[in-house]
């Protein structure tokens, strides 16, 4: 009972994480949109922020995927 509950607990914790991933993601998207000012410094930036943000959201929400489809 013990070795089980751990591994529900070590499931729901990754899950978590991937969760938080997907936050993470859509914060940095957001940060790149709501940039205001247009210089091309802050310009460029944005676009990175976008850039990261959504290669991590795909990345998380495939990992989120295949992990539940494990379960």
């Amino acid at each position: 009972m013990h070795n089980n509950l751990i591994g529900v607990l070590k499931m729901n914790d990754e899950k978590l994480t991937y969760i938080l991933l997907i936050i993470a993601s859509l914060f940095l998207i957001l940060n790149g949109v709501f940039a205001f000012e247009h210089n091309l410094v802050i310009i460029l930036m944005s676009i990175f922020f976008i850039l990261i943000g959504i290669i991590l959201l795909i990345i998380s929400i495939r990992l989120f995927l295949k992990r539940s489809s494990n379960n």
